[in-house]
């Protein structure tokens, strides 16, 4: 006896209804396909788009990235679901750009009401390099998170953000 398995598209018996139901499966498919593209686009940052970029020694990294009017900042674990994602508008994102003698910084701050993430790196007049995310509320600095320097990229003077007076 051969037993033939049928796929779950031809299992019922109208001609119309199997070609019907391949037709919107198909559709729903493509629906959920281009809705997934969709949501990894607006939340992919490419290189020229990077305005900040670090990782961390817990293995989490913060993107800053430019999206024409807007900015987004994205914190959390590598190849996770973000922790804490924030869209801006660009005029709202504040860089700073500090030079001296042997020492420059370059900061972007992203705020979120009262609190305010700041993603700076550069080089201390010592010599020493350093990138650090630093969250402040009010006054208070509620945390410093040290970035790998490696691993850091950071254009804050190049995206037309508004500089800090």
């Amino acid at each position: 006896m051969l037993l033939l398995i049928r796929p779950f598209f031809l299992q019922t018996r109208n001609p119309k209804m199997k070609i019907k139901s391949l037709f919107i499966k198909s559709i729903l498919v493509l629906t959920s396909v281009f809705m997934v593209s969709a949501y990894a686009d607006d939340k992919s940052c490419s290189y020229p788009d990077t305005i900040f970029y670090c990782t961390t020694k817990n293995f989490k990294e913060v993107t800053v990235c430019d999206k024409g009017n807007q900015v987004t900042y994205q914190f959390g674990k590598i190849g996770q679901k973000e922790e804490i994602f924030l869209t801006k508008n660009k005029k709202d994102v504040i860089a700073e750009i500090s030079q001296g003698r042997g020492y420059n910084i370059s900061a972007v701050n992203v705020s979120n009401g009262k609190v305010t993430y700041t993603l700076s790196s550069g080089q201390r007049d010592d010599g020493s390099e350093f990138s650090d995310i630093t969250v402040i509320q009010g006054s208070k600095i509620l945390a410093t998170i040290k970035c790998d320097i490696n691993s850091t990229i950071n254009k804050a003077g190049e995206h037309n953000l508004p500089e800090a007076n």
